[in-house]
């Protein structure tokens, strides 16, 4: 998407990306103890500047995965809503349901730990400022390591 983004001149690289996914990233992390891939999250995402990098911004950030495909539905965007095929028994999946449950027995709990999230935001972008991007090994794009995500899910599937 970044290298598209960039290739178009575009300055802004808007996702789809909605308050389902946003808590159930954080609360991933969380469990994990991640907080520099939670420093990356936010309605404007990324720690740390790169050259390479289009800004990516989150206009559904606020809104339930319910909420965007109503609205999809009743504008008639010509848009299918499937479930990702390799999603049944994920972890994503797993932090998605209790997400699902806290929040029909809660109201308000995924706005909550926007919320929350978002007070502390500022102070997870300054604590991991300073880390590095190098570029892949192989597509020269923006990578944490080594490889960037997309260069090792190919070479997955090559194998």
């Amino acid at each position: 998407m970044n290298k598209g983004a960039r290739e178009a001149k575009a300055t802004l690289l808007l996702t789809g990306h909605n308050l389902d996914d946003e808590t159930q990233s954080l609360l991933m992390n969380q469990f994990k103890g991640n907080m520099q891939l939670s420093a990356k999250l936010g309605p404007i995402s990324g720690a740390v500047s790169h050259e390479k990098f289009v800004k990516k911004v989150k206009p559904l950030y606020y809104m339930t995965e319910k909420e965007v495909a109503l609205y999809a539905f009743l504008k008639k965007f010509p848009v299918q809503f499937v479930e990702c095929p390799n999603s049944p028994g994920t972890f994503r999946q797993q932090v998605g349901e209790l997400l699902n449950n806290l929040e029909n027995s809660y109201p308000g709990t995924k706005q909550g730990i926007l919320k929350s999230f978002l007070t502390i935001l500022p102070d997870l972008k300054k604590q991991y400022e300073n880390q590095t991007i190098a570029n892949c090994e192989l597509c020269g794009e923006p990578a944490a390591q080594k490889q960037c995500k997309v260069c090792i899910l190919l070479e997955k599937e090559k194998k």
